[in-house]
């Protein structure tokens, strides 16, 4: 470290004991306890982690992962009538569900992609469904289905079919 910065840092530290110290320690006084306090005495931590998608490390006796809690114990919600019809009659040679996500609005692609996305749509043997705005969909092939959103089809549903999202490629 140089001389110049030495005087910066000096400077700096002389500016935050004169004017941040005394609001501090009236916050403190007034508002919240002091941290080296109780630090030494907290007994439960609960984070939002779970071991098995977490990196590995070594935690205090009093830190919990509780990470999932917010998943429900009696899983998946019965599909809407329509969209569980369709599935069931389409169950020959399997259904591919291909969703962008909600973060990808599809009325923002251009269209020699759409262009794309139909002919490999038409080499396939599967119905597609497909979560897409309707309002900017081209005329549809016929195993195409546009849906304007689904629930996420959960795993036993697709018994005999492909899950495609921009995350993964699963095979069931």
């Amino acid at each position: 470290m140089n001389d110049c910065q030495l005087k910066v840092n000096r400077k700096y530290f002389k500016f935050r004991i004169r004017f941040d110290w005394p609001s501090y320690k009236t916050a403190r006084k007034y508002f919240l306890p002091d941290f080296d306090a109780f630090r030494f005495k907290i007994s439960l931590i609960l984070t939002n982690s779970h071991p098995v998608v977490s990196v590995v490390r070594s935690l205090a006796s009093g830190v919990k992962a509780i990470g999932g809690i917010h998943i429900p114990i009696s899983g998946p919600k019965p599909l809407l009538m329509d969209l569980q019809d369709y599935l069931d009659s389409q169950s020959r040679n399997g259904v591919i569900y291909f969703s962008l996500g909600s973060q990808i609005d599809t009325s923002t692609i251009p269209n020699q992609v759409f262009a794309a996305l139909y002919r490999a749509f038409e080499q396939v043997p599967q119905q597609i469904l497909w979560t897409c705005a309707k309002e900017r969909m081209p005329p549809l092939l016929g195993n195409v289905k546009c849906i304007g959103w689904a629930p996420r089809l959960p795993r036993k549903v697709l018994d005999n079919g492909v899950d495609v999202d921009r995350k993964s490629f699963q095979v069931f």
